[in-house]
């Protein structure tokens, strides 16, 4: 039998997460990167048409839907405010 490493000694293993469970926090997760992607351009002064249409040009390789995403996540927040 192998001695256990050192840095692993006292460390508990998390459950593996399956099917539905590890779905729900991927989307969980995406959602919280979008929300911080869209402060992240309202902090930058991102806020106005034009310059939102300059975000749009910088971003159009990601693909169509994922800026909309973006832009509609950022006009939620703005909105907030």
């Amino acid at each position: 039998m192998r001695p256990i490493p050192q840095h692993a000694a006292g460390v508990q293993r998390l459950p593996e997460l399956r099917g539905e469970q590890r779905a729900m926090t991927d989307q969980a997760d995406r959602q919280h990167m979008l929300e911080c992607e869209a402060r992240y351009w309202l902090q930058r002064g991102y806020t106005t048409p034009e310059r939102v249409a300059e975000l749009r040009e910088m971003l159009k390789r990601r693909g169509e839907i994922a800026v909309e995403q973006l832009v509609t996540e950022m006009r939620r927040q703005w909105h907030q405010r």
